[in-house]
C-alpha cells in the first residue's frame, strides 16, 4: 500500500503543477497603472492561506480521531480540497508576480527639475517674486481636472518644471507652486498626500497616473493592429509613427523575443504603405 503523502509534500506537487504551466517569462496582460489589482489579489492570497491552515488543522484532527477507518471518507475529501486550494493559490501568486513585473514597466515616471544650483555657478540669485502667485499663473496657467480638458497633468507639470528651470528652487517651493496652480479635485488629491507625507516625486506621478490620459496595453495593441497610413503621408513620417506605435508593445515580450516580434510588425508595415 503506497505511503499516504503528508500535507506538505500535497502542497509540493500542487506548486510544481503550475509552474510547468507558468514558464518563466510568461506574463498576465495588465493595464498600467494597477495597483489596487494587484493589492486585491495579494488579500485574496491571504484569504486563501488561511483556509489552507484551517484545513490542515481539520485534516490532523481528523486523522487523531480515525478509529478503524471511520473518517477515511471525509479526511480524503478534506485532502483534495487542500490540494485544489494549494493550486488556486500558486495560480493567484503567479499572476501577482507576472502583474507586478508587467505594471513596473509601465510605471509613470514624471520628470522633475533640478533642485540645487551648479557649484560653479556665479550671481545666483533667488527672486521670491518668482514663487508670487499672479507671476506662476501667468507662466503656467492653472490646472482643474473638470475643467483642463485640453491639458492633462502631464502637460501641466512640464509646464511648471519649464517655468523653474534656470531657478534652482527647493522642493518645497515646487510643491508651493504647484499647490498655488490646482483647483479643484487636484488640490484634495494633493493636501492628502501631504499628509501622507509623500515625497514631490511620488506626488507628481500619482498626480499624473489619476489626472492624466494613461494608455492602456490593450490601447496600444488595437493602435498597433489598426495602423494606417494617413492621407498625403510621408513613407518617412508613416515608417516614423509605426515604430513608436510597436515599441510600446515591448513590454508584452521578453528581451530576446522582442527584436524578432518587432521587425515583423515593421515589415509588415512596410508591406502595406
Amino acid at each position: 500500500m503506497p505511503r499516504t503523502k503528508s500535507l506538505y509534500e500535497l502542497g509540493q506537487d500542487a506548486k510544481g503543477r503550475i509552474d510547468s504551466q507558468y514558464p518563466a517569462g510568461s506574463r498576465l496582460s495588465m493595464l498600467p497603472p494597477q495597483q489596487q489589482q494587484v493589492a486585491d489579489l495579494s488579500s485574496k492570497t491571504g484569504d486563501l492561506q488561511n483556509h489552507l491552515n484551517v484545513l490542515a488543522s481539520l485534516i490532523s484532527l481528523q486523522e487523531a480521531q480515525n478509529e478503524n477507518g471511520r473518517f477515511d471518507g471525509v479526511i480524503s475529501n478534506l485532502r483534495k480540497d487542500y490540494v485544489a486550494t494549494c493550486e488556486k493559490l500558486e495560480k493567484m501568486k503567479k499572476n501577482i508576480e507576472s502583474a507586478k513585473d508587467l505594471s513596473s514597466r509601465f510605471k509613470t515616471a514624471m520628470p522633475m527639475p533640478d533642485f540645487e544650483p551648479p557649484a560653479a555657478s556665479v550671481g545666483y540669485r533667488f527672486d521670491p517674486q518668482w514663487l508670487e502667485l499672479k507671476n506662476v499663473i501667468k507662466h503656467v496657467g492653472k490646472f482643474n481636472p473638470a475643467t483642463s480638458v485640453d491639458v492633462n497633468f502631464a502637460q501641466f507639470w512640464a509646464k511648471i518644471i519649464n517655468y523653474g528651470a534656470g531657478k534652482y528652487l527647493t522642493e518645497k517651493e515646487y510643491l508651493s507652486m504647484l499647490k498655488s496652480a490646482v483647483y479643484g479635485e487636484a488640490i484634495t488629491w494633493i493636501e492628502d498626500m501631504e499628509r501622507r507625507e509623500m515625497s514631490l516625486q511620488a506626488m507628481v506621478n500619482e498626480m499624473a497616473d489619476v489626472f492624466g490620459k494613461v494608455d492602456t496595453i490593450d490601447d496600444h495593441r488595437h493602435a498597433v493592429d489598426n495602423f494606417v497610413r494617413a492621407k498625403d503621408e510621408t513613407i518617412t513620417r508613416c515608417m516614423a509613427r509605426a515604430r513608436n506605435l510597436i515599441s510600446r508593445l515591448a513590454p508584452l515580450h521578453s528581451r530576446a523575443a522582442w527584436p524578432e516580434k518587432s521587425r515583423r510588425y515593421g515589415k509588415s508595415y512596410s508591406q502595406t504603405s
